[in-house]
């Protein structure tokens, strides 16, 4: 599981309430505002580095890529992502006479060989129908069905810059946090 969570600090929280003197009341809702639209903000930040950099089938991470919201009691949100390895059956593949090859990172479609002398990568049948399968050695079984990575493994790439065009999201998302923050003491203004 990986998940990111964003709170405003103390600072702040003394830096909106000044600026909104006599209206100290309402700025629990107006951080709990900044804090909601900064994690849906990273959230898609996170899905769109995913969509550039991956070739999954479908839009399932985006699902799996879920806010918890701030409140006015808990001025805090955490982006998280649940789910297991994939199977390559959902990304881009192609299966020509002889084995697979399939891209799970936009780079371009690569053979799967076996690393045991097992040989080729196959679409499997009977119980594995469908699934892309490599035998393990020279002999018939057993079979393995190779992985790719989770979505939140994937959520944790993007996040730290190693994949997507944003680079590292940290730093962005703190500075949406910080203008957010500034559009909710300009609306109460």
């Amino acid at each position: 599981m990986s998940q990111f969570y964003y709170e405003v600090d103390k600072a702040d929280l003394a830096r909106v309430e000044a600026k909104l003197k006599g209206m100290e009341t309402k700025s629990p809702s107006a951080i709990r505002n900044a804090i909601n639209r900064t994690a849906t903000k990273g959230k898609k930040m996170i899905v769109s580095g995913i969509k550039e950099s991956y070739t999954m089938k479908g839009r399932a991470y985006g699902k799996e890529v879920t806010i918890q919201r701030a409140t006015t009691g808990h001025l805090d949100a955490t982006i998280k992502s649940q789910g297991s390895p994939r199977t390559l059956k959902e990304y881009k593949y192609t299966a020509p006479k002889k084995g697979v090859k399939a891209d799970i990172v936009k780079s371009g479609l690569k053979e799967l060989l076996s690393a045991q002398g097992g040989g080729h990568a196959f679409i499997g049948k009977g119980k594995i129908a469908g699934l892309i399968a490599q035998r393990t050695s020279s002999k018939r079984l057993p079979i393995r069905i190779p992985k790719s990575v989770s979505v939140p493994k994937m959520v944790e790439m993007v996040y730290k810059g190693e994949r997507g065009s944003e680079g590292e999201l940290d730093p962005k998302i703190k500075k949406t946090l910080h203008d957010e923050i500034e559009a909710e003491i300009k609306k109460l203004m």
